[in-house]
């Protein structure tokens, strides 16, 4: 069984920690002087070692795993420090804020034998799954995807809530070929909410994104039609198809989190070598997609809400 490190205690990283101790391979936790992080893993797993320095867990052979839950711009330096210290990685996506980054640390996983994994989640939640495999017989034709909340505003929404509606159109429907951009306005940042569409090789093919981060309500919902005409809808966990006329039906609902069915899937990877649906090279391909999202967008005049 793998022995894992985590490094970062902050909101995402204490889901991971807190999936990773009840798998019973979580066996260090480091972050860079939060006492009250370091505090808080003490007492929720007392048997797991702390550390004030990520270099403990990359210095420690006893580790088979690092886990990257840092701030966004720390993930690429990380990641590379523990590929070069012979651990295999999870890092939350994005992989990294460049594309050339991304995918230099793809080569260096490449070189040092040792599994990249990017933590995209959606795609390990079991009604996205489920949609995934109906989608192998019958191609999506429109989908759109939106997510509705209020928060996040400490990181660009960019890098911090489009990768993970770009990787579902992606794992979805492909490597999109276009972009347009209908709509951008800032909030408490420069940029809070953002609609953009998504075309594909088939020229039939479309994926509308939508993200608003200064909304009222939270939902997260994605719509998708088929070539035979099916619709179905994930929302928040739950995946229906729709019915004309009659109620729409089930077909998944989430029985366990995806968080956790996503570090199954990772350490399951390690232990067998088989390639992760979220590995390196998806990664490095999403921040490609999200990387010219930004590129294109004009600079926004900061307002506060």
């Amino acid at each position: 069984m793998s022995r894992v490190a985590v490094v970062g205690t902050g909101r995402w990283g204490r889901r991971l920690i807190r999936v990773l101790g009840d798998l019973g391979v979580l066996a260090l936790v480091c972050n860079r002087g939060d006492v009250e992080g370091q505090a808080w893993v003490r007492t929720a797993y007392p048997g797991v070692r702390v550390s004030s320095a990520a270099t403990d867990a990359l210095d420690d052979p006893s580790i088979d795993c690092v886990v990257v839950a840092t701030p966004i711009a720390t993930h690429a330096s990380l990641a590379l420090a523990a590929l070069a210290a012979g651990k295999h990685v999870f890092v939350e996506k994005p992989l990294a804020m460049s594309s050339g980054v991304a995918w230099r640390i793809v080569e260096a996983a490449d070189q040092a034998d040792r599994l990249l994994f990017v933590g995209h989640t959606f795609l390990y939640d079991a009604g996205f799954e489920q949609l995934h495999a109906l989608l192998a017989h019958d191609p999506v034709l429109e989908a759109s995807f939106a997510w509705m909340k209020y928060g996040t505003f400490d990181e660009p929404l960019i890098w911090n809530l489009l990768p993970h509606e770009v990787s579902l159109a992606m794992w979805l429907i492909g490597q999109p070929e276009s972009i347009e951009i209908t709509e951008h306005d800032a909030g408490p940042t420069e940029l809070d909410r953002l609609r953009l569409r998504l075309g594909f090789e088939d020229p039939d093919q479309s994926s509308l994104i939508e993200i608003d981060r200064t909304s009222a309500g939270r939902t997260k919902t994605a719509r998708i039609a088929t070539r035979s005409g099916a619709v179905y809808v994930w929302r928040d966990g739950e995946l229906l198809v729709e019915r004309q006329g009659r109620n729409d039906r089930r077909l998944s609902s989430a029985a366990e989190e995806a968080l956790a069915r996503e570090m199954r899937a990772f350490l399951a990877s390690v232990e067998t070598g088989e390639p992760a649906r979220s590995d390196g090279r998806f990664g490095a391909r999403v921040v490609e997609v999200v990387e010219r999202i930004g590129r294109m967008l004009p600079p926004i005049e900061s307002a506060r809400i």
